[in-house]
């Protein structure tokens, strides 16, 4: 269901950002202006050093997901976080220079991998969706149970990722209709604080 309504939010930013009296309302917007740094230094390197550390946390949230509070649903939403404050300190045109896999992508995969392991359960003769566990031991964790629910929950995981970011793009790419200038770098000053126009588009 998050699939589809990113997929909606999707096409009704793309039909809104096509017609001629959206764009030129979105033009007469504008952004007030709350300092000279966008991009503020602190926030940028507070969001990188806590990125791997969301990350981690996500994993850890996934995989005990199976017998606890947690699973792909729960990592989904934690990995978008992290995303999502590198588009809060670094601006969405520097986030989406350095996105490697589209958004759309995430959700069909997620969709397909949580399909296949519903039907994967018919092979062996069982109700869709039954799961096996088996234990597992992995250097240096401990021992802990692993039941093939996870590869349902990587689908889940992935098309919650792909669909909170495609809806945080389709409305970050509305916003930058309004004419508010681009810093290209991840942190520098706003080009109207001063009589230089480098590194903005």
């Amino acid at each position: 269901m998050l699939g589809i309504a990113a997929l909606v939010i999707f096409a009704l930013s793309e039909t809104l950002l096509r017609s001629p009296a959206v764009n030129s309302r979105l033009a007469t917007l504008t952004m007030e202006k709350r300092a000279g740094d966008r991009h503020p230094m602190m926030l940028v390197i507070g969001t990188r050093f806590l990125l791997p550390v969301a990350m981690m946390v996500g994993v850890y949230i996934y995989l005990r997901g199976h017998n606890l509070p947690g699973g792909g649903f729960v990592a989904g939403l934690i990995f978008a976080i992290a995303y999502l404050m590198q588009y809060m300190a670094s601006g969405y045109v520097w986030s989406y220079d350095r996105q490697r896999y589209e958004h759309h992508a995430l959700i069909g995969w997620g969709v397909l991998i949580a399909s296949l392991a519903g039907v994967g359960a018919w092979f062996g003769g069982l109700p869709f969706l039954t799961s096996g566990y088996d234990y597992v031991h992995l250097w240096p964790l401990e021992e802990f149970e692993l039941a093939t629910a996870a590869i349902f929950d990587l689908g889940v995981f992935l098309c919650v990722l792909g669909a909170i970011l495609l809806s945080l793009a389709s409305l970050s790419r509305m916003a930058l209709r309004t004419g508010e200038t681009v810093n290209l770098a991840p942190f520098d000053i706003d080009p109207s604080a001063d009589a230089t126009t480098k590194g903005v588009r």
